[in-house]
């Protein structure tokens, strides 16, 4: 299989397992500057030494770039062994790029607790138990459940996230394509607890997406002297 021909059925693959036009078009490109002297050429006879050259040759990228784009070329290689044009993956003969990952930020347990029980203490604070235990139980981000993408696309109604997509009584969240951060749709196992929470947070009619969450939150911070919010740091915990 030309290597040209391999980017082209790369293309078709992930289109039809939901990545967007975009993306894909985007990650293609990157495939063809490595194939523009290459394109006609086997795939399965690029040895390892022949893409190591190219990238090393990418002086602009940072690590964290070169590690992302080695990946997509790993990903190219497995769709031409899976057609049969070649045995091994070129990816596997490099080096791989060590990259330190970031200084995760989460939160104590006994400050978890404190932060349930601050929303718990009034009926203002108690309208962001939805999202605080969808952080804190079912590990979704916050822009997630705030529908910050489909808000940026125009969506609205039931196209935003909402109680339609918790299933209480199975204990399972749809985390749709639209709403997903990375567009790959996702379902969220509830353990027994979360499954408790989202009933008091679904009785005391607490919307989803959440209406107000930054003030309120703001307000159970203070209940509990707590300077800073890790908007991300329920998830994590």
């Amino acid at each position: 299989m030309p290597y040209s021909d391999a980017v082209e059925e790369f293309k078709r693959r992930k289109l039809a397992a939901g990545k967007t036009e975009r993306y894909v078009d985007e990650v293609a490109d990157m495939l063809m500057k490595f194939g523009a002297g290459p394109e006609k050429q086997n795939i399965h006879e690029i040895l390892p030494g022949d893409l190591e050259q190219w990238l090393d040759s990418q002086r602009h990228w940072s690590k964290i770039s070169k590690r992302t784009n080695m990946l997509r070329f790993g990903s190219l290689w497995e769709v031409a062994i899976a057609k049969g044009s070649c045995m091994l993956n070129v990816v596997d003969g490099l080096e791989p790029v060590k990259v330190l990952g970031p200084d995760v930020r989460v939160y104590s347990n006994d400050t978890t607790l404190n932060i349930l029980a601050a929303v718990m203490s009034d009926d203002l604070t108690q309208m962001v138990i939805a999202p605080v235990s969808l952080g804190l139980f079912g590990c979704m981000r916050p822009a997630e459940i705030e529908s910050v993408k489909a808000l940026r696309a125009g969506m609205s109604g039931t196209q935003l996230f909402g109680w339609h997509d918790i299933d209480l009584k199975h204990g399972l969240i749809t985390v749709r394509r639209e709403i997903a951060k990375n567009g790959d749709k996702r379902s969220v196992r509830l353990q027994p607890v979360a499954v408790e929470w989202l009933k008091l947070a679904k009785d005391l009619k607490n919307p989803l997406p959440p209406v107000n969450e930054r003030r309120l939150v703001d307000a159970a911070c203070e209940r509990i002297s707590l300077d800073e919010w890790l908007r991300d740091g329920l998830r994590k915990a």
